[in-house]
């Protein structure tokens, strides 16, 4: 509770004629000022347009849950269930509905529709992201009609400038179109489907969807392929941070037997390097973005490199608790906090077997941040700090 604490900004009261709830909010998540005026629009919407109550309700991207918590606190949902990429919106929202007395509404983490609880749903809502792009979109709309129950109902919204690529999606489906409201910003929609199922519940690939480039990266001489995703860090090729880090870790003496924990696994270039060059014998996958998991164990396998379902972890935490490492690695997110980041170097202090080393990279200011930390770690020493161009890398090891 209290890593998740740090990412508190405010507590936002959402008032409605229906529903008034106690939301708190992120700053490392959407509108963490007030609930974002979308959102307002399609819950003006689906009340006077949706044409009945429902039994079974999924929000998509549901962030900190304004917009289910607000279906099941109103009634219009019995039972509401929340998805989320993001571990940290995850959180967000479970805390959201405990704190508001809402037991009908539990969130989980899902890739869009792909890890849902139900095969079918009598209402789909979603405030469709303005910058996933075309291909994400589209399946977000299609897999949503594919999810829905005989005569369910889709109610998303979205910016105005993407309404008419949704719009064209829409046409395609046999479906009736139930309403369409534009505001100054934002269009909220709602269709309902005809007929009954042809059995089609599919997503598509990840790569069909989420597909972005296709990266050399070479390890010991040997070139491997990363097929990177859109909306995960260095899609384009290694950040600064993750070069230095790269470097600081071909200095690490190998532990062939060891494992080792990566946070943060972007793409997959860390632990790729890690298993490539032979450093060590398992890695263990830490990252908040569930995506980002995906995306780094579709690369290592590709590569020839298995990562069981076991050693991932969908988390806030930097690393899981009760394990030790022979070696840590990661890379600062931008948006963590800086009580986030203590708590995380505590973490690594705690993970680090006797002797074990840790290389941490980021942005120069964060690290710097960081390494005040160990004033509070008398078990972890500075071994080496490199900078380039805004980033740092830093070499970390624990006594013993």
């Amino acid at each position: 509770m209290r890593l998740l604490n740090s990412y508190v900004h405010k507590t936002v009261q959402h008032r409605r004629k229906v529903a008034n709830l106690d939301l708190l909010t992120s700053q490392s998540l959407f509108s963490s000022s007030a609930v974002d005026v979308g959102t307002n629009l399609l819950l003006r919407v689906i009340e006077a347009h949706a044409s009945r109550d429902f039994d079974t309700c999924i929000d998509v991207g549901c962030g900190y849950g304004p917009l289910g918590l607000s279906l099941a606190a109103s009634g219009q949902a019995k039972s509401v269930e929340m998805v989320d990429r993001d571990a940290l919106a995850v959180d967000f929202a479970n805390l959201n509905a405990e704190k508001n007395g809402l037991s009908a509404a539990k969130a989980h983490a899902s890739l869009g529709l792909t890890d849902t609880f139900e095969t079918r749903y009598d209402l789909i809502v979603s405030n469709l992201p303005g910058k996933a792009g075309s291909a994400v979109l589209r399946d977000l709309v299609r897999s949503g009609y594919n999810r829905l129950s005989a005569s369910g109902e889709f109610w998303g919204v979205v910016v105005n400038p993407i309404w008419p690529e949704v719009e064209s999606v829409v046409d395609e489906l046999d479906s009736t179109i139930v309403h369409v409201e534009r505001g100054s910003r934002h269009t909220a929609f709602g269709f309902r489907r005809n007929g009954t199922h042809d059995g089609n519940t599919d997503a598509e690939s990840l790569s069909e969807v989420y597909g972005r480039d296709s990266v050399t990266f070479t390890v010991a001489e040997h070139d491997y392929r990363i097929e990177t995703t859109r909306g995960v860090h260095e899609f384009d090729g290694l950040s600064y941070s993750t070069q230095l880090a790269l470097e600081h870790l071909g200095s690490v003496p190998r532990r062939g037997h060891s494992q080792a924990a990566v946070f943060n696994v972007s793409q997959g270039y860390l632990p790729m390097a890690l298993l490539a060059s032979g450093a060590v014998s398992s890695v263990m996958l830490v990252d908040r973005d569930l995506l980002s998991l995906r995306t780094a164990t579709e690369n290592l396998r590709r590569n020839g490199f298995e990562t069981s379902e076991s050693r991932l972890h969908h988390q806030v935490a930097w690393l899981p608790e009760s394990t030790e490492f022979a070696l840590i690695t990661g890379v600062l997110r931008g948006d963590e906090p800086r009580e986030a980041v203590d708590i995380g170097v505590e973490s690594v202090a705690d993970g680090l077997e006797p002797g074990g080393t840790a290389v941490i990279a980021g942005g120069s200011t964060p690290i710097t941040r960081m390494l005040k930390s160990l004033d509070r770690r008398k078990d972890l020493r500075l071994v080496n700090r490199s900078r380039y161009r805004g980033s740092s890398a830093v070499t970390l090891q624990k006594s013993g």
